[in-house]
């Protein structure tokens, strides 16, 4: 385990003549340290062992090596390629911004003496991303380690794809200085495209990723996208229409970039009627409700020129009523997680327990089970009880101030008639689900979050996966909500809030329109407007959809001005630092994460088996 604190690495006490006489080659010329994180695990020990005999120079040395290692290759971060392995309670592992210019300065004269050809391209690239005026051969060096790496199923996902992206993306901004190498590599990547044609997996989707991400091989689109459509049929036909979706997926991708929309509307109608097959093989109500789902939002993308064809409204029409059929039989199959009423130190205790020892998957599904969203009908009980008993709210009643003192809301006293009184129970009520949210996020989320950061490294690419499979999430915004997800999980809830907010009221309105609910509003000039989430909430269709514990819960945290109003902060820009790094942020970042997690699950799983799944 790294130790977090880049500060006591010291790196400016690191020398020329130190970095020879550790013997990096030495420590890295062996068969295990074929990826950064290996290199720096080899590192990290031999720095150990130098500290233990006392050789201070040695391991400062190994450590800044070290160091430089543990930073997260993710090319899909142009901005900021290089991430920190670890970020917990407010630190985190170095990242290029703590590198100063004589440590940049070090790197570039190390580079040429670096054996091991992943290590010199990384120090490549950071020479030539933090000081260009050192010449562009150090991003044709990076390029040219980076290229070494084999390409291979075992190693793909765990550094190959990274490496080689990051490779492609250097020779296309430093255009003619790369000389052929860009499309070298273009041809490299197509060529094991072609050559994984006839694996039993997935394999084929890989490695022409990055050129779509760069907007590579357009002549090829056409191509590709065909012979993703060939497999997805095949598999379709051979009966196993979760393995199709995947290729009929990207064969949509790459007829779009192959400008061939009768093709792409093809693909569509296929991948939706995929879906709709799944539905009816499927047992599970829940696991029927998340294809149809599916289907009707994949059908909802054919362009109208293309509807007529693929009979899409009509099919649209008789998955609507199969919908509203799943989801009132998905309700015996949800499952409650209760706990009994015990002191905060054991909530820490017990959250901090559910998400250790588990597999990355395993310990993302028990975080997000961590404990079910409030239950409005029991909110409500007690809200109109203690209204019943309080003799100064139904005499005066009350007001909310927000931070800067304006009145955001007024009630009155519940002896002013039913409709006071039910504004008293309401306003309750929802301070009661606030209030039990913070604590949920104070006593469970933040603990648990902390000890499965220890043990369980999920990537941007991680969360990328989530929602792109997620029908939860319009496929538009997968890469969005993708980024606001793992800014949460590495602790930026202020970017995470900014992100999701919005994104998560757009999730909302697709699936309410999914269902035929109406989200615009028309005026009288003729003027269709989309209608904000305090409107969706109210549709009958939310609670349908969302039940009705989490549609309160929902309401309360985010439209409420009893409550945080997250969304309306965000919008009118009244979220600072202090509301998102909050409870109640930490809590919607949460909420948003499960039911993406949820939503990935019952496709994946059917039923939900860990309780992921919001009750209604």
């Amino acid at each position: 385990m790294p130790d977090i604190s880049a500060d006591n690495l010291e790196p400016a006490k690191v020398t020329l003549d130190d970095l020879r006489s550790a013997g990096v080659n030495a420590v890295l010329d062996q068969p295990s340290t074929v990826d950064y994180t290996a290199m720096n695990t080899s590192l990290n020990k031999a720095a150990d062992e130098a500290k233990a005999a006392g050789d201070e120079a040695k391991a400062r040395a190994l450590g800044f090596m070290a160091a430089i290692c543990s930073m997260m290759l993710t090319p899909s971060e142009k901005a900021a390629p290089f991430q920190p392995m670890l970020v917990i309670g407010g630190r985190r592992t170095m990242i290029p911004d703590d590198l100063s210019q004589a440590d940049i300065d070090l790197l570039g004269s190390f580079c040429a003496e670096v054996k091991n050809d992943l290590l010199r391209a990384r120090l490549a690239d950071l020479v030539w991303m933090k000081d260009r005026r050192k010449g562009i051969g150090f991003a044709r060096t990076a390029i040219d380690g980076y290229r070494t790496h084999p390409i291979d199923a075992d190693t793909w996902h765990i550094s190959g794809q990274a490496v080689w992206h990051r490779a492609l993306q250097l020779a296309i901004s430093i255009g003619a200085g790369a000389e052929n190498r860009a499309t070298e590599i273009e041809s490299t990547l197509l060529g094991a495209f072609d050559n994984a044609h006839g694996a039993d997996g997935i394999e084929p989707l890989w490695y022409v990723r990055p050129l779509f991400v760069e907007k590579r091989a357009r002549p090829e689109a056409s191509r590709i996208a065909g012979e993703f459509e060939r497999i997805g049929r095949e598999r379709l036909a051979a009966g196993n229409g979760f393995a199709a979706e995947s290729f009929f997926q990207e064969a949509e991708r790459w007829f779009e970039r192959a400008h061939l929309p009768e093709k792409q509307a093809g693909v569509l109608a296929m991948l939706a009627s995929s879906y709709a097959d799944l539905a009816e093989a499927s047992g599970s109500a829940i696991a029927r409700q998340e294809f149809i789902t599916r289907a009707i939002a994949t059908y909802r993308q054919v362009p109208g020129q293309y509807r007529a064809e693929h009979k899409v409204e009509e099919t649209i029409d008789t998955l609507r009523a199969k919908l509203a059929a799943a989801g009132r039989l998905a309700l015996g199959e949800m499952k409650l997680i209760k706990g009994p009423t015990i002191d905060l130190t054991k909530f820490v205790e017990q959250s901090m327990r559910a998400v250790t020892g588990k597999t990355p998957l395993d310990a993302l599904l028990a975080f997000c089970a961590l404990h079910p969203f409030p239950n409005r009908q029991k909110l409500y009980d007690a809200a109109k009880n203690l209204v019943s008993q309080s003799l100064v709210g139904r005499l005066f009643g009350g007001a909310t101030l927000a931070e800067d003192g304006r009145v955001i809301a007024r009630r009155g006293g519940a002896d002013n008639g039913a409709e006071a009184e039910a504004a008293q129970i309401e306003a309750r009520a929802v301070k009661s689900c606030v209030e039990l949210a913070a604590m949920t996020a104070h006593g469970m989320i933040i603990p648990a979050l902390d000890a499965m950061q220890m043990e369980s490294h999920l990537t941007p690419l991680d969360f990328a996966n989530l929602a792109y499979s997620a029908s939860f999430v319009p496929n538009d915004r997968a890469d969005v909500v993708a980024k606001g997800l793992y800014a949460g999980y590495c602790g930026d809830y202020v970017q995470a809030i900014h992100i999701l907010m919005p994104q998560f009221e757009h999730m909302v309105r697709v699936a309410l329109q999914n269902v035929g609910a109406h989200t615009t509003t028309h005026d009288k000039d003729g003027i269709d407007m989309e209608t904000g989430l305090s409107t969706l909430v109210e549709r009958e269709q939310m609670a349908a959809v969302f039940g009705e514990d989490l549609t309160f819960t929902i309401r309360s945290i985010m439209c409420e001005q009893e409550g945080p109003n997250l969304r309306n902060a965000v919008a009118h820009g009244l979220a600072d630092s202090g509301l998102c790094n909050g409870q109640l942020g930490v809590y919607a970042w949460w909420l948003v994460l499960r039911l993406v997690v949820w939503s990935y699950m019952a496709a994946m799983q059917g039923p939900d088996p860990e309780g992921v799944a919001p009750s209604k």
